[in-house]
């Protein structure tokens, strides 16, 4: 079961030199506090600071003291949400399995459907609307188990993209936006970045990657970037991966992680200035400074991380 914990970091390694396990304060946050599951699959934060917290059972809003479950959302409790948003607008979008790819208005929260899931029909490419990013560009990015997609929140135009030449290939995705505004598709079978000018996808990582070097099975899960701009890709029995963009250069970081996914992570600097990463198992949560070996924090495993001053929030 994955569960919802707040990590209290403002007595991070106080006063230490030498890199040592942290203080930690963990605070436990389940269905007793309000949460519609206990199965956290995503989190983000809107423009108003409210922490949006995509579950197994529904959508909801945390404001630092209660969760709120929009009344909008009734009928959809069913559903689990895999992914949420925010657009530059101050919208959320959010992939919900009951309906499909939803926009909650800010100021009003209503709810509405703009790419409708349909199992009923023949047609596979509007099953399912996961894992949904809004870009610095408004557009909406979300993944089914064959493509990914790109929705123009102002044309309302809906752009389909295949990540392997081969038909019918399992590909689930999720999406990630560097400081430069790059797009990145995280995906079972490989790396791909989009190029805006040319729309189209192409393979850094992965069985069909441009370089010859890099052709490799590569089965990723979430990327997180860092201060100094490195990319850090978590997968499936790979360990963690550091790519560097500027030198497209990957390394291959498999000590510690043996026979574990790494699905998700996070840098943080402790009081002294020193950088160390969380890095979140399907197991445990780990702390690995970058220069330093690795802390094991003794808590659930977790899906994804959020940072917001002095706390970090993981589901």
């Amino acid at each position: 079961m994955r569960c919802f914990w707040l990590f209290l970091l403002g007595v991070t390694l106080l006063g230490k030199t030498n890199a040592q396990m942290p203080d930690l304060t963990l605070e436990h946050l389940t269905t007793k506090e309000g949460l519609p599951s206990n199965d956290v699959w995503c989190i983000t934060k809107d423009q108003q600071g409210f922490l949006w917290v995509g579950t197994g059972r529904n959508i909801c809003r945390y404001d630092g003291y209660a969760f709120t479950t929009l009344p909008g959302l009734a009928g959809m409790t069913l559903g689990y949400c895999s992914g949420v948003s925010i657009h530059s607008r101050g919208d959320i979008y959010a992939s919900i399995d009951t309906k499909g790819l939803c926009k909650i208005d800010q100021k009003t929260l209503r709810v509405t459907t703009l790419l409708e899931n349909n199992f009923d029909d023949d047609n596979p490419d509007n099953d399912l609307h996961e894992q949904v990013l809004v870009d610095s560009y408004d557009q909406a990015w979300v993944s089914d188990y064959t493509s990914v997609k790109r929705y123009d929140t102002a044309t309302k135009k809906l752009h389909q993209y295949s990540l392997s030449s081969a038909k019918n290939v399992h590909q689930y995705a999720s999406f990630f936006e560097d400081s430069k505004r790059n797009l990145w598709v995280i995906s079972e079978i490989g790396l791909y970045k989009y190029d805006r000018q040319r729309d189209t996808l192409f393979c850094l990582l992965g069985q069909e990657a441009i370089n010859l070097k890099n052709r490799r099975n590569a089965r990723l899960i979430q990327a997180f970037e860092d201060a100094a701009g490195i990319i850090w890709i978590g997968g499936y029995d790979g360990g963690l991966i550091r790519f560097s963009p500027r030198l497209e250069q990957f390394t291959f970081i498999t000590k510690g992680f043996e026979k574990q996914n790494v699905i998700c992570g996070q840098e943080s600097v402790d009081e002294n200035g020193q950088k160390f990463l969380f890095v979140g198992t399907e197991i445990l949560t780990e702390m690995r400074f970058i220069t330093s070996p690795i802390f094991t924090i003794k808590a659930s495993k977790s899906k994804m991380f959020l940072m917001t001053d002095k706390m970090a929030f993981y589901g």
